[in-house]
């Protein structure tokens, strides 16, 4: 996967509720996601052994954040336990497949990390709220959702180019990142977790079809798809400053409940 989303929506739900609720999601969330793997892929046993690393490694994340409560904190520990989780679960496929190692944990670690963090950016940021509404917020938020998604779509649909015109293809590609965190400023932080996420389902589209800036003729297989991992999660990474710097001039309030203090 070039972006894991089910981490980060496992990280999302566990930092959406009381920690006294989380046994019960870890429940619903293992048993799901066991379903959907014996379904899809793999066997009872391999299903259950992966839901359970990667479960475990979500809820790691949220406990983290929970309890030291920052935002460095966060992206600390999803490269951390991303790390661990991504070295168990392909132990395991490897005692059941011929796998390369490291590259396996190499792919699983990178789908993990941009997963949790493009995800939890996302659904997080569709969690916070203006205190106060403006008028024209609404008519700044469709103007700023349109944008991203038309510039994105724009450079995304460009052909694969040679290596002479990476300095202006990487250029036009700064365009959407440039507008989706301007939605945020003047519409506030749901309307900019929609604009993100407009900004994703371009990006993993059109690098699907292997076409976009990341395309540059030249590149080793599997580099572009880097690079677009590499755009998103640093993307993500901005959005989150964004929300910090608007929560510290008191325009923002997170409406996620707070830690009650339960381990």
């Amino acid at each position: 996967a070039l972006v894991w989303f089910p981490a980060g929506a496992a990280v999302s739900a566990f930092l959406s509720i009381e920690r006294k609720h989380w046994l019960a999601l870890y429940i619903v969330l293992f048993l799901s996601r066991t379903l959907l793997d014996v379904v899809m892929r793999h066997s009872l046993e391999t299903s259950l052994v992966l839901s359970l690393i990667s479960l475990s490694c979500d809820a790691g994340v949220a406990w983290c954040v929970r309890r030291f409560g920052h935002q460095s904190v966060w992206l600390t520990a999803t490269l951390a336990l991303s790390v661990l989780a991504a070295l168990l679960g392909t132990a395991w496929l490897s005692t059941q497949f011929s796998l390369p190692f490291f590259s396996t944990a190499e792919k699983w670690w990178a789908a993990n990390v941009s997963g949790n963090i493009v995800a939890t950016t996302v659904l997080t940021g569709m969690l916070w709220h203006h205190k106060e509404k403006r008028p024209a917020q609404a008519a700044w938020a469709v103007a700023g959702l349109l944008s991203v998604g038309i510039s994105a779509a724009l450079v995304f649909n460009m052909q694969p180019a040679s290596a002479d015109s990476v300095g202006l293809v990487y250029g036009l590609a700064c365009i959407p990142i440039l507008l989706t965190v301007a939605v945020p400023l003047v519409a506030g932080n749901q309307a900019g977790a929609l604009s993100f996420l407009i900004l994703c389902i371009v990006v993993i589209f059109y690098s699907w079809q292997q076409t976009g800036p990341f395309f540059i003729r030249g590149l080793f297989r599997g580099e572009p798809l880097m690079l677009a991992q590499g755009y998103l999660s640093g993307t993500a990474v901005l959005m989150i400053f964004i929300r910090l710097v608007l929560q510290m001039r008191g325009g923002e309030d997170n409406s996620a409940p707070a830690d009650d203090g339960q381990a």
